[in-house]
């Protein structure tokens, strides 16, 4: 039994993937415990992405209670809707239970003579992978999930794969069965028997014909929560070495994947508008990547296929472009309340980064914590820039699009900005402190009533900085004092306030990988160098692979002119005509600009921290940069396409 026939309202899928996927959690964990003899090492404690998780949620739904505690009005009794979850949870629990069973009965009747919990735990983790939306019905994965799970329990390929045929035939009889029973009842009957204020109401589906997505739906719904869930887990990103190999894991990326295979199906089969984008961009997209293609090949043809430029550039763009889907869709369904809910989720997430993040250092500088964090400040991001350039963009989203109001009070929203501002200048990140600055002025001029809010969050956090180093060592020496017995000492580099970092083996290697860069776009001044041409061919004085530390730079000697302006041309082309309207006279009257009045702003908050962030830095791969982009270029539903396609 599937979730395509047993669970077709929204509490059903919810709860159909909330339990494949705990279940899936804990099969790899037998799996891995039985079978994984390498070390598995994580740079980062679990209990800091759970608290820092956690605590943006909670955020996100406050800020939003109104919004959400409507759309339960809208599903009518809010008790009754719980109640109905409830029970899908156990009905999921139940058919999950039996499919697993039947799974591995099969497989030990084609002749698998593996432990029996091994085929539990195995066959957990295949139903999980077939129930993703990116194939038909489970089909083609199912059969490689089964091949590559259980060829690590020693089981035969054949009989995997025969094996995963018979349950997904098993699947499709079950399912017919159930469709016939149910399409046996009268529908007058069952109109009969449905209350009319029942929770069926907010599973409503509008007719294919209408184009469009009421936001009472099932499909709007699913929309939403994952859309945001994603916006959460995108910050989340972390190191995982197995053995020898270190692999940089983001634990929204499934997600996204599932945005992109959803959005592909609702465009190939038209059963309704997910999102909607303007022609041009459905041309800038098919050109980046088509050109993103050929240079590939060029690449192979020079210098051989790069794990670098298969994995990081193309699956890593196939990647992005989902997380651009996820952005588009939340817009196009929600439109201006998605736009600000999405704002509220980003700004929520970020907060509580930043707040964990200062506890752990600050706990593991007093020594009441035994797992160091890195010497940066950078989140769950890794990278202390790629921090601090999602801060900005935060930052600059928040300040052009948010106004006060009684879920979001001044004195809160202040507060959030001093905040985000702090983090920044933890980071130590210089080119992310310029871009604020500029960002800031740039914000300044154009929004009045937001000047007086940001020189107070300005000044804030520079003094939270500054002073806070100095209070947060007297508090270490105190903590440390009284602890019994003695803690172990520290790093003495280590700080819970960090300052500008200067290191000269990164000012060196930045030097060289611009030079080298710009050496190989005079040689291929057409279609570059080949993608992955850079992480291949440049290295430090130590033998070291070194990126190229420009977005632009990494554009034209990757992809030479035909990618430069391939890249470029659409959002200039978009980007002039608002710079245009927000710096003239006429746009004085609308200054004090709206949730509504976001496009624009969004359109040249984006262009200004990438063009910034671009010129010593590569973070054109960056999700959070994406989402954005998707969420701009968006055209919510019932918008004219051709107002919004300029």
């Amino acid at each position: 039994m599937g979730p395509q026939t047993a669970h077709g309202t929204i509490q059903g899928r919810l709860g159909w993937i909330l339990i494949s996927g705990l279940m899936a959690l804990l099969g790899l964990w037998i799996l891995c415990r039985e079978y994984l003899t390498t070390s598995i090492n994580l740079d980062i404690q679990v209990w800091q992405f759970g608290a820092a998780i956690t605590l943006a949620g909670l955020l996100s739904l406050w800020w939003g209670r109104r919004f959400h505690f409507a759309r339960l009005q809208a599903a009518g009794d809010v008790p009754l809707v719980l109640k109905q979850f409830s029970r899908v949870v156990i009905c999921s629990l139940v058919s999950q239970v039996l499919a697993l069973i039947s799974f591995s009965l099969i497989l030990r009747a084609s002749g698998a003579d593996t432990d029996f919990t091994i085929l539990l735990a195995g066959a957990a983790v295949v139903c999980f992978a077939a129930a993703l939306p990116i194939g038909l019905n489970g089909w083609g994965v199912r059969e490689l999930a089964a091949l590559f799970v259980f060829g690590i329990s020693g089981v035969s390929p054949g009989i995997s794969v025969l094996a995963a045929i018979t349950f997904g035939l098993g699947q499709a009889v079950a399912s017919a069965l159930i469709l016939a029973l149910f399409q046996t009842t009268p529908r007058d009957r069952v109109r009969n028997e449905t209350p009319p204020e029942s929770g069926l109401k907010f599973i409503h589906l509008m007719h294919p014909s209408s184009g469009n997505i009421a936001r009472t739906t099932t499909t709007a719904s699913l929309v939403l929560w994952f859309g945001l869930f994603a916006a959460i887990l995108l910050f989340f990103q972390f190191k995982f070495t197995l053995g020898g190999l270190t692999i940089t894991l983001n634990l929204a990326d499934p997600i996204a994947l599932g945005f992109l295979a959803t959005g592909i199906i609702f465009v190939a089969f038209r059963v309704n508008v997910m999102f909607r984008l303007p022609r041009l961009a459905w041309c800038w997209l098919a050109g980046m990547t088509i050109i993103l293609g050929l240079t590939f090949l060029i690449g192979v043809d020079k210098f051989g296929v790069t794990s670098w430029a298969l994995t990081n550039r193309l699956a890593g763009w196939v990647v992005l472009m989902g997380y651009a889907v996820c952005g588009a869709a939340i817009i196009t369904v929600f439109g201006a309340v998605g736009r600000k809910r999405m704002l509220e989720t980003i700004l929520a997430t970020t907060v509580s980064v930043v707040l964990v993040h200062s506890c752990a250092r600050l706990g593991y500088a007093s020594g009441l914590l035994d797992t160091q964090p890195p010497l940066n400040f950078e989140g769950f991001a890794t990278n202390r820039n790629s921090f601090a350039f999602q801060t900005l963009i935060v930052f600059g989203l928040c300040i052009a699009t948010f106004k006060p109001n009684k879920q979001l009070p001044g004195a809160l929203f202040t507060v959030a900005i001093t905040i985000l501002i702090y983090a920044i200048l933890q980071s130590g990140s210089l080119t992310g402190i310029i871009s604020t600055v500029i960002l800031s002025l740039i914000l300044g001029f154009h929004l009045k009533h937001q000047r007086r809010r940001l020189l107070i969050a300005a000044m804030s956090a520079l003094v939270l900085w500054k002073v806070g180093g100095v209070l947060a060592t007297e508090a270490i020496d105190y903590i440390q004092s009284i602890m019994s017995p003695p803690s172990v000492p520290r790093d003495r580099r280590f700080r819970a306030i960090t300052h500008l970092l200067f290191i000269e083996s990164s000012i060196t290697a930045r030097l060289l990988s611009v030079q080298a860069a710009l050496q190989a776009f005079l040689q291929n001044p057409v279609f570059g160098a080949g993608l992955g041409w850079g992480i291949h061919s440049i290295m430090s004085a130590t033998g070291e692979k070194i990126v190229i530390h420009s977005t632009y730079l990494w554009i034209l000697a990757e992809t030479g002119l035909v990618g430069f302006i391939g890249a470029f041309w659409y959002p200039c082309m978009v980007l002039l005509p608002k710079v245009r309207d927000l710096i003239t006279h006429h746009s004085n009257q609308v200054r004090m600009v709206s949730i509504k009045a976001a496009p624009g702003l969004w359109a040249l908050v984006i262009s200004v921290c990438f063009g910034l962030f671009s010129i010593t830095h590569e973070i054109g791969y960056q999700r959070l940069l994406w989402l954005m982009i998707g969420a701009a270029c968006a055209i919510p539903i019932g918008a004219r396409r051709s107002k919004t396609a300029r």
